[in-house]
Parts: structure tokens; sequence; C-alpha cells
């Protein structure tokens, strides 16, 4: 490499990644009892032929643009359901806190499946993911009352 080259940067990695994806919001439900809000995107894997640290680094990056498109904050909850035509059922990732599912997530679930049936193949353009998004409510905490001191009330002595 000459001084005039500049290193591959981790953008054009990104963008090389994204073309294999589309991420398209669905719905959104609201629940006023609650006060929150479900956002449910879908996915849609495109075909690729590249290796396992490429679908690794396909899975982080759809993540990360996932929570930066729907603002997802560390203590909202997360739910995946991964469907392709060769599955009975789908591959579900029940819903946990956003912090802690990534790519890898993901791909060990995946690779449970994949190792017991044969025709699933993730790389062949056909898997879809379902992602829902609940934003936790912030809580804010309440007024604080002025407290009763009790023990003027026990020790005072009724007339």
């Amino acid at each position: 490499m000459t001084d005039q080259e500049e290193p591959p940067t981790k953008r054009v990695k990104t963008e090389h990644v994204r073309q294999y994806y589309d991420i398209q919001r669905w719905s959104e439900r609201k629940s006023r009892k609650f006060r929150t809000k479900a956002q449910v995107y879908d996915v849609a894997l495109h075909r690729f032929d590249e290796s396992y640290e490429f679908t690794s680094q396909l899975f982080n990056n759809m993540i990360d643009q996932l929570y930066d498109k729907c603002h997802v904050r560390s203590n909202d909850q997360v739910r995946f359901s991964i469907q392709h035509p060769e599955l009975d059922f789908g591959i579900p990732i029940p819903f946990g806190q956003a912090l802690n599912i990534r790519g890898e997530t993901l791909l060990e679930e995946i690779e449970k499946v994949a190792q017991s049936n044969q025709a699933f193949r993730i790389h062949d353009g056909d898997t879809q993911l379902e992602i829902t998004h609940i934003e936790m409510p912030q809580g804010s905490g309440r007024m604080s009352f002025k407290a009763t001191d009790v023990s003027q009330l026990v020790n005072s002595k009724k007339p």
C-alpha cells in the first residue's frame, strides 16, 4: 500500500453488506394501558454466497441499522422470527432486551435448526425475518409526598 492509498474504511464494508437485505416497516401498534408502542419490521435476505464471517457481519449490520432506524434503546424489548419455505415452523427468538440481542444470537439459533434440516439454506434468498420492537416506557418517578412522623402518632395519648 502506497502513502497515497487510504486503508479501506468500515463504511465501504457496511455499504457492501447492506445490499444483501431490505428492511421495511410493516406495522405499528400502540398500547395506551401500558404506554408503549410496538413496531414490526420485515427483512428480506437476498441470495449471497459468502463465508460465515460475512453472514455474521451481515446480521450485525442489519441489527445495527434497525436499532438506528427505529431508535431502539438498550432496555427496549426486541423479538425476531425467522421464516423460510423449507422450515415447517419458523425460528423464534423470544423477546429480550435489545442490549442482549446481536447478530450472533440469531446465527446461533439458525445453526441449531440448520444442523437437523439439510434443505434449509440461509443464503438462498428465501429467508424472511420479522422483527418486533417494543419501546419500554421510561419511568420518571412520582412526586414525593410529605412523610408523616408515625412516632408522634403512636406516642401521643388519647384524651
